[in-house]
C-alpha cells in the first residue's frame, strides 16, 4: 500500500511539473490561448494552469504523507521517544495524527478548487450565486 501510494505521488509530481510547463506555454503562446478560451487573457490562462499544477502538487503531497504515515505507523514501528532524523511535522505516531494531517492538506486542495472555479467563472459571477 505504501509503495503504490508513493508511486502515485511521484506520478502526480510529474503531472504537476507538466502542468507548470503548460502554464508557461499558455502565457507565451497565442495559439494555446485561442484554442482553450478566447475571452481570457494569456495571463489569466497561465494563472488557471498554475492553480491546476498547484492542485496536482498538493495531491502528490497528500499521497506522499499518506505513504510515509502508513510506513511509519505499521511497518517501522519505532518507539515514540526514540531519536530519529526526520522532520518534526512528519512525526506520525497513530492513525488520528495521520487523519488530521491529511484533512489539513485536503482543505487546502478544496480551496485551490474553489480558486480555480472562481477564476474560470468570474465574468458570470453575481450576488444571486451567493444566495442561491
Amino acid at each position: 500500500m505504501a509503495r503504490l501510494s508513493f508511486l502515485g505521488s511521484a506520478f502526480m509530481f510529474y503531472i504537476g511539473a507538466s502542468k507548470t510547463l503548460y502554464a508557461f506555454d499558455s502565457y507565451f503562446s497565442a495559439q494555446t490561448k485561442i484554442a482553450l478560451d478566447p475571452h481570457l487573457s494569456s495571463s489569466a490562462m497561465a494563472m488557471i494552469n498554475m492553480t491546476e499544477s498547484l492542485d496536482a502538487f498538493l495531491f502528490a503531497l497528500v499521497l506522499l504523507i499518506f505513504s510515509y504515515g502508513i510506513l511509519q505507523i505499521f511497518i517501522l514501528r519505532r518507539p515514540i521517544g526514540s531519536p530519529e532524523h526526520q522532520l518534526d511535522w512528519l512525526n506520525i505516531h497513530n492513525i488520528s495524527q495521520l487523519k488530521m494531517m491529511l484533512i489539513e492538506v485536503i482543505i487546502v486542495i478544496l480551496f485551490v478548487f474553489f480558486l480555480k472555479y472562481t477564476l474560470l467563472h468570474f465574468a458570470e459571477a453575481s450576488w444571486e450565486m451567493l444566495v442561491w
